[in-house]
Formats: C-alpha cells, structure tokens, sequence
C-alpha cells in the first residue's frame, strides 16, 4: 500500500534526491545501503535492497552458504536431494571417479 508522506524534495543537477532521515529510519536504511529502484504505473519506487536466495529469489529466512544467499526451504531442499544421492560421476585428470560430491560445490 502506498501512503502519502507529505515530503517533497527536488533532484539536484546530479540527479539525486535526499531520502529524508525520518523516512531511512523507519525504513531502517544507514549510510551506504544499496537500494533497488522499481517503475509502477509511472511511479518510481525505491525499496532498501535486500538480496534474495540464488535458487528462488525468496527474501525470507536467507543465510550465506558459501559466499552465497540460500533460503531455509531451499537449503532443507537440498540437504534432502544430497541424502537421495548414493554416488556421481565426478571428472578427475585421470579419467571418471565413482564417488559422493555435494551439490553446493
């Protein structure tokens, strides 16, 4: 829902507009923080940039693993498909090895 905050400003030559500190606080936006921005029915909406899982894009419950963003469900996803697989087929320099590989690697 969009709500009116009765804030105007102007945007300077540079093209940046100053977010009001009221509005970063209750957005919970500090110095530095990367934002998204969104187009809308000729609106132009900014949102704090949170990024999302790297399999489903979800927001909820993301941790890093590995250097990256994973969801709670897509993790417990894919703890199951890994304990569903007995062997794989793992390339090496000599030829093919028969042996167990993570999928997270």
């Amino acid at each position: 829902m969009i709500k009116a905050t009765g804030v105007v400003r102007k945007i300077d030559l540079l093209g940046r507009v100053v977010i009001p500190k009221e509005l970063r606080i209750t957005m919970g936006m500090n110095d530095n923080d990367p934002v998204e921005f969104f187009v809308a029915d000729n609106q132009v909406i900014l949102k704090k940039y949170e990024p999302g899982c790297i399999f489903c894009g979800s927001v909820d419950r993301v941790n890093r693993h590995k250097g990256h963003n994973v969801c709670g469900r897509c993790m417990s996803r894919n703890v199951q498909e890994e304990r569903q697989i007995d062997s794989v087929f793992i390339p090496s320099g000599d030829g093919i090895n028969i042996g167990y590989r993570p999928l997270w690697r």
